[in-house]
């Protein structure tokens, strides 16, 4: 789960993934735990809505960039449009708490 939203039906987590998979083990274990109304995934699928699963899927970037890129990873990304890579969690905090 790379970030988490506090909307009015609560906290939803979003995952981005790179491309057309998107297993998202991270996010499958926060709804496991926490439950939330709704979750999104970014990624390069077509939009769609599963109301089953009250999971949402958003079209990333690469969908919305006028040049094709060398890579679509997030830490490729990140550095070349803000010159910030992705940055590795290295602490046992939960950040979830602490949005509550």
């Amino acid at each position: 789960v790379e970030f988490l939203i506090n909307a009015e039906e609560g906290i939803t987590p979003l995952e981005v993934k790179s491309g057309h998979i998107t297993k998202a083990q991270s996010l499958k274990a926060f709804r496991e735990k926490y439950q939330p109304m709704k979750s999104i995934i970014l990624s390069a699928k077509e939009l769609y809505a599963n109301k089953e699963s009250k999971i949402d899927y958003l079209p990333l970037y690469k969908k919305f960039t006028p040049n094709e890129k060398e890579s679509y990873r997030l830490d490729f990304i990140g550095r070349l449009e803000v010159n910030l890579g992705k940055t590795e969690l290295k602490s046992s905090i939960n950040f979830f708490l602490l949005l509550m």
